[in-house]
């Protein structure tokens, strides 16, 4: 598979809100798949939103948020 097929894959992802990227991160639309409950997915997705907001842009800050919410699981 050729670098640019990746690309434009990723591209067509983000346009229709499936993926989001940010700076090396690949996240997937927890709307779009979620095992669990209403409680915790309703978490997730603040949490998925609120990573990707204007305010976050630093890639460390996401690892550290994903990190800290797998050991809490």
């Amino acid at each position: 598979m050729s670098k640019a097929t990746v690309v434009r894959t990723l591209q067509a992802l983000e346009k229709h809100n499936i993926v989001k990227r940010k700076t090396g991160v690949v996240m997937l639309n927890p709307n779009v798949i979620f095992k669990g409950g209403y409680g915790k997915r309703m978490n997730v997705l603040m949490r998925y939103h609120s990573l990707f907001s204007e305010e976050s842009t630093d890639r460390t800050e996401i690892e550290m948020t994903l990190m800290s919410e797998s050991s809490q699981s």
